[in-house]
């Protein structure tokens, strides 16, 4: 396979609130911690979800292409939990914000799986771009 798909949840505080955050990690053959490669956080649009089809192949084609890719579920869609806010900087972006510090090594995800083989410019600071929404 050009890459495999790791089921995860991530337990984070946005807007006062604690979410869960329904996510899929690609991950393509032969990326690891002796050979990282950069990320691309993706999320859905309004009413989608990781898994609606148009999401899930933003994952499949960076992953296709040697990228890393954590796709996830916008809060209050699919999977994920907490109430639907349009973009808002302290809640959305606080939980992107806690997917980022995953694929930067910061934490884990809530069974423990680290990102170790994210291409990182420093400590803490994972090279990502990200699409969707």
């Amino acid at each position: 396979d050009p890459y495999t798909v790791t089921p995860l949840r991530f337990t984070v505080e946005a807007g006062g609130r604690t979410c869960a955050v329904d996510a899929d990690l690609y991950r393509p053959a032969g990326v690891d911690a002796d050979r990282p490669a950069p990320a691309v956080l993706a999320t859905n649009g309004f009413g989608g979800s990781k898994s609606d089809g148009s999401t899930d192949a933003i994952g499949k084609a960076f992953a296709e292409r040697g990228y890393v890719g954590l796709v996830y579920s916008g809060l209050g869609f699919g999977g994920s939990g907490c109430l639907i806010t349009l973009d808002d900087p302290a809640i959305d972006g606080r939980a992107a914000s806690e997917l980022l510090d995953f694929l930067g090594g910061v934490r884990a995800a809530d069974d423990g799986t680290k990102a170790d083989f994210v291409t990182r410019d420093a400590d803490g600071d994972p090279r990502v771009g990200m699409i969707g929404g």
